[in-house]
């Protein structure tokens, strides 16, 4: 038996290397298996977070979108309700300003001291300052003074309508989370 391992006794020292190499070569490629499994499994984990991420986000700003629209819709009401609110005074005001000149006219309405010596007619002591052109005593028409009231019921109309505005604008800017 020897003598049958004496030609392959050159060889064995080139075998044991090549069982060697194998062995390595067998460890290397199981290690790098398992590294990439191991890899695997993280991205795996990983894309998964993300996905879950991307949920989570795709949820809230749908949640954003529904809360903006819901606050630009009630915008939009309180802003038609501003709107009607102006219009409905601008009516009443009208309304009123005519109701005034009429119950001036008819007497049913005094003035105050102040207001009522520009509506008198000039007493014959006054003539001579009417016609010189002192304008104080001329009469002032009862329209003028409905003209006057009247535009201060419209700014009180506008600075209300003016408030409901910026109140319903700093509503739609707070749901939208701008921050003042």
């Amino acid at each position: 038996m020897l003598a049958a391992l004496d030609p392959l006794r050159p060889y064995l020292g080139l075998i044991r290397i090549g069982l060697y190499l194998a062995v390595a070569s067998a460890l290397f490629i199981g290690g790098c298996q398992h590294g990439k499994s191991s890899q695997e499994a993280k991205t795996t984990a990983v894309q998964d977070q993300f996905a879950a991420y991307k949920a989570q986000m795709v949820e809230l700003t749908n949640q954003v979108a529904i809360a903006t629209e819901r606050a630009r819709q009630e915008y939009h009401a309180k802003s038609a309700e501003a709107a009607r609110n102006y219009e409905d005074g601008r009516k009443s005001a009208e309304q009123h300003q005519t109701t005034l000149v009429a119950d001036l006219r008819a007497g049913n309405l005094r003035l105050r001291s102040e207001w009522a010596a520009c509506m008198s007619a000039p007493r014959a002591n006054q003539a001579g300052a009417a016609v010189a052109g002192n304008d104080g005593a001329a009469a002032v028409p009862p329209e003028a003074f409905g003209r006057v009231l009247r535009v201060g019921d419209d700014a009180d109309l506008q600075v209300r309508w003016l408030q409901a505005e910026l109140m319903a604008t700093r509503k739609l800017a707070e749901a939208c989370g701008v921050v003042q």
